[in-house]
């Protein structure tokens, strides 16, 4: 179950000890009502003074445990809430995928669990009291009278038809919803990102109007599902309240005719609300349910990836004995048809290596196949005798160093964006701060200059130089350069390249633009019929 996998047994059995007793309410309103209509009806004044105190003792007690109960409630949805939180938040990070949106994702980690909050979580928590009411009150009413007490039940089943009719439909409607509000997320993000273009090219009256629709569809669809619950809702309430004067209707007969005390009659009204009521609230609280089961089973998606990525064992670590990389019969594939040739080639380790081909070969796939983000491969891909599909990512991120063209960076201080959360001492930090010429801007600015958001506030050779670092105070023994002076100019593309190829360091390249020279072997990647080159620089 859902909630199991988030919720400790413990919290939930505390829950349901505490709502019990606190779901005593009405049957001690209807029990009171009864004593007290039953002495007035045979006049034994005496018995005042007694219902009176246990009156007061019961229902200081049921409040205290509905308190208690209420507390309890709120630390569920806390702890659910946390748990999905957490595993969506590494699921996130455990999905690898070039054609995942990040506006996707983010839809699913705010919006969507708090709708399953309110639709999931609260409703299950409000069944269970609801069965704990309906138990509770049924006991009693059998005690009054077994032949009105059934009456009762089959009139309160009558609404259970509606929602049975329409569960199809509500899940439909909420999927719809959930599909539009996605959309809209992600085209709010892009126009968010593109607003220098927007603003270049006079296009603010025509996104406003293209706005105007995507919110449009995505309020309509909200609608027609609040429409469909509203529907249901109404019908529900409907038959119920026929349900519940049905009973009434013949107990007033059963009293005419003398087979039912009015004490009687009257306490079985009372207790009758507490009958028909939780099982009416059940059938609502189901329907939300129902709405809440398709963002249930794409967050269940998102959290296998923390299970199995890719098929490889995440616990599992095996550290590298030696950096060659030993390449057999290989192609990388895309939509299961190979990109290249097949391939021999061996890098030797502290080899400067370049990756040469034209546009959409798999250059880049190459290189993130190497890194363990690409699994899609024929032949084989071994370091040390071991096949990269088979390391696990902690291995593999031990040794392995992916710099791309452009490097994430945190509104942070340069210190911690190349510490990344993790713990270093300060003579690591400036000897690597040093070592790739970063202390400058440190020394003009302080430490505790922030480089602002994705490091606006720095060149983008900085920013090359900090990914660099992040490298180098890990250890990494091979560093895998994706196209990274595309965006720079030629100086600081010369600057940044020859810190890059001065580290005894494996050194894999993807450049468009270079300098032979500089490689020890250079890799030449060919489409179909033509053949993948390695050749000695």
């Amino acid at each position: 179950m859902f909630l199991l996998n988030h919720v400790k047994k413990r919290t939930l059995w505390i829950f349901g000890f505490l709502i019990f007793f606190a779901s005593f309410e009405n049957v001690l309103f209807s029990l009171f009502m009864k004593m007290t209509l039953d002495v007035a009806e045979n006049g034994k004044l005496e018995q005042i003074p007694i219902i009176i105190v246990s009156l007061l003792a019961s229902f200081t007690t049921v409040s205290a445990f509905g308190y208690l109960a209420g507390k309890s409630k709120n630390h569920v949805i806390c702890e659910f809430n946390s748990s999905v939180k957490n595993k969506m938040y590494k699921g996130i990070l455990e999905t690898y995928s070039e054609h995942i949106n990040p506006s996707s994702l983010l839809s699913k980690f705010t919006g969507d669990s708090k709708m399953i909050e309110q639709k999931f979580v609260q409703p299950i928590l409000l069944i269970f009291q609801s069965i704990c009411i309906f138990i509770l009150s049924l006991t009693l009413s059998v005690t009054y009278d077994l032949t009105m007490t059934l009456i009762f039940i089959l009139c309160s089943l009558a609404p259970a038809l509606i929602s049975v009719l329409f569960k199809k439909k509500l899940i439909e409607s909420s999927a719809r919803w959930s599909s539009a509000n996605e959309n809209y997320v992600k085209y709010l993000k892009e126009i968010l990102m593109g607003r220098k273009t927007i603003r270049i090219y006079n296009l603010e009256k025509t996104i406003s109007q293209h706005h105007d629709e995507m919110n449009a569809q995505t309020e309509t669809a909200q609608k027609k599902m609040n429409n469909v619950s509203a529907l249901v809702s109404s019908l529900v309430s409907a038959i119920g309240m026929i349900s519940f004067f049905i009973p009434i209707i013949i107990g007033t007969i059963q009293v005419i005719r003398g087979n039912l005390s009015i004490g009687t009659l009257l306490g079985l009204l009372q207790i009758s609300n507490t009958i028909l009521s939780p099982l009416m609230s059940v059938i609502e609280q189901m329907n939300n349910i129902s709405q809440a089961k398709p963002l249930i089973e794409n967050i269940k998606k998102l959290n296998l990836n923390i299970v199995n990525h890719d098929g490889r064992d995440t616990e599992e670590f095996t550290p590298l004995s030696k950096y060659e990389i030993r390449i057999s019969s290989f192609s990388a594939n895309r939509n299961g048809l190979p990109l290249f040739t097949p391939v021999d080639i061996i890098i030797e380790e502290g080899e400067k290596v370049l990756i040469a081909g034209e546009s959409g070969v798999g250059k880049s796939t190459v290189l993130n196949i190497i890194q363990g983000l690409h699994n899609d491969y024929t032949g084989s891909v071994r370091f040390a005798d071991l096949e990269v599909r088979d390391l696990s990512y902690e291995t593999i991120s031990q040794s392995i160093g992916l710099i791309q063209q452009e490097p994430f960076i945190f509104d942070d201080t340069i210190e911690n964006n190349i510490r990344l959360w993790e713990e270093f001492t300060q003579d690591e930090l400036d000897r690597i701060i040093n070592e790739v010429s970063l202390n400058s801007i440190i020394h003009s600015n302080g430490k505790d200059f922030s480089v602002g958001e994705d490091g606006k506030n720095i060149s983008g050779g900085q920013k090359q130089r900090i990914e660099i670092a992040r490298m180098l105070i890990r250890n990494k023994r091979i560093l895998l350069l994706d196209e990274i002076t595309s965006a720079l100019d030629q100086k600081t593309a010369e600057n940044i390249r020859q810190l890059l190829f001065s580290l005894p360091l494996t050194v894999i390249e993807v450049a468009h633009n270079y300098n032979s020279e500089r490689y020890d072997k250079i890799i030449c990647l060919a489409r179909e019929s033509e053949q993948m080159v390695s050749m000695e620089a």
